[in-house]
């Protein structure tokens, strides 16, 4: 194995595996002083958090961070389910009746965010890139058949392609 993969097996197992990737949190305590030891504590009693601790910031700043490991890698769905709960229950519950605020960021949640966008706009995409390519078509050869063969056949492809990558990836048969 690389070397790098070595490293990453190390920290997880020393560290545990949410080590590699923590989540950030930015708190605007809104003047309340006690208000990041609270979402710290809340982030904590997370069941899918090992720990989560303010780190140590400037006195004049107005911005506070919180560093919360997960107890799951960050390519696991719980990770994502973690996310989600953290932005939808525990940082919305705990701020609740305040002026303070709270940002969920790091890299899990920036990939899991921009997986959840390129999702989203997928088949948007790919219905533009085939119904181009069929007016293409028809401009070129002046007819309706060999157009509509090349864009079903462009989609048959497509659809092959993505099940091949979810049957190497997901299913583990490239292992």
């Amino acid at each position: 194995t690389r070397t790098e993969r070595r490293a990453y097996d190390l920290i997880a197992e020393g560290f545990g595996p949410g080590a590699i990737s923590p989540i950030v949190i930015a708190v605007d305590p809104a003047g309340d002083g006690a208000m990041v030891d609270r979402v710290a504590t809340a982030v904590s009693a997370d069941p899918g958090i090992v720990s989560a601790r303010p780190l140590p910031g400037a006195s004049d700043s107005d911005v506070a961070v919180v560093v919360a490991q997960a107890t799951t890698t960050p390519q696991d769905e719980q990770t994502r389910q973690t996310l989600d709960r953290l932005r939808s229950d525990v940082l919305p519950d705990t701020l609740d009746g305040t002026s303070a605020s709270a940002h969920v960021g790091g890299y899990t949640a920036v990939m899991t965010d921009m997986s959840n966008r390129v999702q989203e706009r997928l088949p948007i995409f790919l219905t533009a890139v085939v119904l181009l390519s069929l007016l293409l078509l028809v401009v070129l050869f002046r007819s309706i058949a060999v157009p509509v063969k090349a864009a079903l056949l462009n989609l048959l492809s497509v659809g092959a392609a993505y099940g091949v990558i979810v049957a190497i990836f997901q299913w583990g048969w490239g292992k």
